[in-house]
């Protein structure tokens, strides 16, 4: 049997496949990010953090959330919080993507905010597995 011909159709995605949502101003570094992850996860790109809430308040699914450091109108910082106070996505990871070169531009506060939750998440985990 002749195996099917190759078509211009988007390839299908497993149902079950994990949603990414990507948020960067620069419509290169989104296209790159999408050929690269496009083909195991769907993916969803925004221009901005309001763009992220905006999405995230409409219910649309998103497993894991890969932010611009540096967006116009809200910064990966900001939305950040703003994802992480709300209870239907403040479990949802948030990575931060950045071309930037210095560790100054960082937020300290978000970013230990972030470290001490996840540290209270592995103390938390470890004692789970200690008490076993």
């Amino acid at each position: 049997m002749a195996k099917p011909a190759m078509s211009d159709e988007e390839p299908a995605i497993n149902d079950n496949a994990a949603h990414i949502l990507i948020a960067d101003d620069q419509l290169e570094n989104l296209l790159v990010l999408e050929a690269f992850l496009a083909d195991a996860y769907v993916v969803h790109g925004v221009a901005d953090g309001q763009q992220v809430l905006d999405y995230l308040d409409a219910g649309q699914p998103a497993d894991l959330i890969l932010l611009d450091v540096v967006m116009p109108r809200m910064d990966g910082f900001e939305t950040c919080r703003r994802i992480k106070a709300e209870s239907a996505s403040q479990d949802i990871p948030v990575l931060f993507l950045s071309s930037l070169e210095s560790p100054q531009h960082f937020d300290p506060d978000v970013l230990d905010s972030l470290l001490a939750e996840e540290m209270n998440f592995r103390e938390i985990a470890r004692q789970f597995a200690d008490a076993d």
